[in-house]
């Protein structure tokens, strides 16, 4: 019986193998023992269940499908006998993607803290950001998978940056750029135009001044959309504060509105590890750049004390050291 139910499982998935986007196999055994009697009263002879599980999942069209073979089978070592108890299958479904983009967003992430901590190099980091955007290609698209890939471009886009690898770095920013667009056309969401704003705001960076005389104004729309969608977003009002800090007043610049907003941000309680440091470095910055040194020191010291191990903070850190030392 338990054969049969595994050779279906196995031949349906072969059958839709060309309809299929991604697919899964589990197999795990427990067991839990019993004490039964056996013969005379006094005489126990142990016997142990085994429960096999076996999971295979699916999708097809646009649905995960999971079809899931629980055997459950007696051994009695002592009088080298067994037997199946009961077998079932059962086919169960749920929503494309709700479990894969989660498991994303959680490894985008983890893998985020670890590189900024340096507990792996930008060669690793690169690498695993290929390899989820990889699986991402092989889902239907969608507007949260092109979100996701418009995130892992920002971020390699970013990596090349502080690598000063300029060509690498545009071809990323622009590519995550152009994923954003496309999710925004099937569903406008606040993060999307966040990831666009500070896509803008990097390519300006490095593209030059002509570009910039064109284009100045855009990162801080999609920035100021951003926030009319979703007022909590974080980034996205760090985009606006960085603008302040940095752009000459005849441009909209105000560096006491800027800094006064990124103090305002790093002291928010739901922020996860990653945004803070973002904003305590910029602070950091900010005041280094500005030659209020006492402060630079202050919140470069607070980012630090989130990844301690983080390369270009520690180097910030030396920086002020070096300078007020005069």
């Amino acid at each position: 019986m338990v054969i049969l139910q595994n050779a279906l499982a196995l031949f349906l998935a072969l059958l839709i193998e060309s309809r299929n986007t991604s697919k899964a196999y589990f197999r795990t055994i427990f067991f839990m023992p019993n004490m039964i009697i056996a013969g005379s009263p006094g005489v126990f002879l142990t016997n142990i269940t085994f429960c096999y599980l076996e999971v295979l999942r699916i999708t097809l069209n646009e649905e995960i499908v999971y079809i899931v073979v629980i055997s459950f089978k007696e051994q009695y070592p002592m009088i080298k006998k067994s037997k199946i108890i009961f077998s079932v299958t059962l086919f169960f479904s749920m929503f494309l993607y709700a479990g894969d983009l989660e498991s994303i967003q959680l490894e985008i992430q983890q893998t985020m803290e670890s590189w900024i901590n340096n507990d792996i190099d930008s060669e690793n980091m690169l690498n695993s950001l290929s390899r989820m955007e990889a699986n991402l290609e092989e889902e239907n698209d969608n507007w949260e998978v092109e979100y996701w890939k418009s995130r892992i471009s920002l971020v390699k886009g970013q990596i090349y940056f502080e690598q000063r690898e300029k060509k690498l770095s545009i071809r990323e920013l622009q590519k995550s750029l152009t994923y954003a667009e496309e999710s925004n056309i099937q569903k406008e969401m606040s993060d999307t135009w966040r990831t666009m704003s500070e896509a803008n705001s990097l390519l300006m960076m490095q593209k030059g001044f002509l570009y910039i005389v064109a284009n100045h104004a855009l990162a801080q729309d999609q920035a100021k959309r951003a926030l009319e969608l979703d007022p909590d977003n974080a980034r996205a009002s760090l985009v606006i504060a960085q603008f302040l800090c940095n752009a000459p007043s005849i441009a909209g610049g105000n560096l006491e509105e800027g800094l006064s907003l990124l103090k305002t941000l790093y002291k928010r309680d739901d922020l996860n590890g990653v945004d803070r440091f973002a904003i305590l470095q910029s602070l950091s910055m900010i005041y280094l750049d500005n030659e209020r040194l006492g402060d630079a020191m202050i919140y470069c010291r607070l980012a630090l004390s989130l990844y301690p191990q983080n390369i270009k903070c520690n180097e910030l850190l030396l920086e002020i050291k070096e300078d007020l030392k005069g």
